[in-house]
């Protein structure tokens, strides 16, 4: 992703250091909008009044190419119901909620058209996006649940411990959230014979 001109002077004045909002509007004038979008995008974090640089962008200043590459991936986020206006509802909140997410670039989407099968209706929505790290990936994926997730690029990701660390507390997370919904749902005798099947594979493996 290519940063604004003034995204770039705020990535080369944090790059000296820890900047309060007022500190950098006092050197390069207004910059709500841009500073706000490199929050969502997470190159620049806020912490106790003040923006940091995140590593990515730092390395992006160092060589001076202040293009930030992602991971570019291609998916597909379904919707069904027995109301079509209600489906319809719910791909539009997809798209939107979408646009608006921390830590994505959506270069492209759109909703098909909803169609009905025997009392049925289902449509999509297509989506090329760009997150900026793993951890953010794997969250998209989670909260989304697309029927069909392509990573189209890079051909080869380096992963820092930090990110690895969050995806991986990520992917717990919500683990453990089903879980607790799936055993919620379960009577105890079916939760002792899940168990059991539960064992009974990890001694076959």
């Amino acid at each position: 992703m290519e940063l604004t001109e003034k995204q770039k002077e705020i990535a080369r004045l944090l790059y000296q250091g820890p900047r309060t909002r007022e500190e950098i509007e006092g050197e390069l004038g207004p910059v709500g909008k841009e500073i706000d979008e490199m929050v969502r995008l997470r190159l620049v974090y806020h912490s106790k009044g003040k923006y940091f640089l995140s590593p990515r962008i730092k390395a992006a200043v160092e060589n001076r190419s202040f293009e930030v590459e992602g991971i570019g991936v291609r998916m597909i986020v379904e919707a069904q119901g027995i109301d079509k206006k209600a489906v319809e509802k719910a791909l539009e909140d997809i798209k939107k909620k979408l646009e608006g997410e921390e830590g994505v670039v959506v270069h492209f989407s759109r909703i098909s058209e909803v169609k009905e099968y025997q009392g049925t209706y289902s449509g999509y929505v297509e989506a090329d996006i760009e997150v900026t790290d793993l951890p953010t990936l794997v969250r998209v994926v989670f909260f989304y649940g697309p029927s069909v997730v392509e990573v189209e690029r890079p051909e080869k990701l380096t992963v820092d411990l930090a990110d690895l660390q969050e995806a991986v507390l990520t992917v717990a997370e919500f683990v453990q959230g089903y879980v607790a919904l799936i055993t919620n749902l379960m009577t105890e005798k079916e939760i002792r014979e899940f168990n059991r099947q539960v064992l009974e594979r990890i001694g076959k493996g």
